[in-house]
């Protein structure tokens, strides 16, 4: 474990490179020369939220067909995307292929010319949102108010100059005291004592 508990006997079944930080020289084995992203897939958490769907009939397929909720990161390098383990998983395609988290950008921020600015999270109504609406209109109101004001949805977004932008460069929204969150610690930087002004918090 993390803190150098024993945890286990490793085997092929229980131990696999699932992350990008865990790749040795910042690629996949072999490979280089890509770039690192995310993509989505059906996995246990979509099944699950299949299986809880199923009594609504319609929404189980809606789940299951257009709102896969797990994730996975991969490396795209020419034109196929690679599993942290070196396995090929797909051709890629601008559908199946996201940069979504703020370690996959080797500048610290999305664009070249953001040389001022913070990475933070922003909540928003996505596939794990909906999925749950759907699951819950059997309750009646239930999917209302989740689609309002429960959000479970989030993505890391960069602030600067008032503008929250997604990882891949593309403007979000406007920045509000509603729509900006610390709250991963990778987003937190040591004050710097001897910096008297505000200091850029990158990852």
């Amino acid at each position: 474990l993390a803190d150098g508990s024993w945890y286990k006997t490793a085997t092929s079944r229980n131990f696999e490179i699932r992350r990008s930080a865990h790749t040795f020289n910042g690629a996949p084995e072999g490979l280089s020369g890509g770039i690192w992203g995310t993509t989505t897939y059906v996995g246990p958490m979509t099944i699950c939220l299949f299986i809880c769907a199923l009594p609504t009939v319609i929404g189980a397929v809606i789940i299951l067909m257009f709102s896969p909720v797990d994730r996975t990161e991969v490396y795209n390098t020419n034109g196929r995307l690679y599993l942290p383990n070196g396995t090929v998983y797909k051709n890629a395609t601008s559908s199946n292929f996201y940069i979504r988290k703020s370690e996959h950008h080797a500048l610290g921020a999305p664009l070249v010319d953001m040389s001022r600015g913070a990475w933070g999270t922003t909540t928003y109504v996505g596939p794990m949102t909906w999925s749950l609406a759907l699951i819950s209109v059997l309750s009646g109101v239930g999917w209302f108010f989740i689609l309002l004001f429960l959000p479970l949805d989030s993505e890391e977004v960069f602030k600067v100059d008032g503008k929250l932008y997604l990882a891949d460069g593309q403007m979000y929204k406007a920045a509000t005291g509603k729509n900006y969150y610390l709250q991963n610690s990778k987003h937190v930087q040591a004050i710097n004592e001897e910096d008297d002004g505000p200091e850029a918090v990158y990852c």
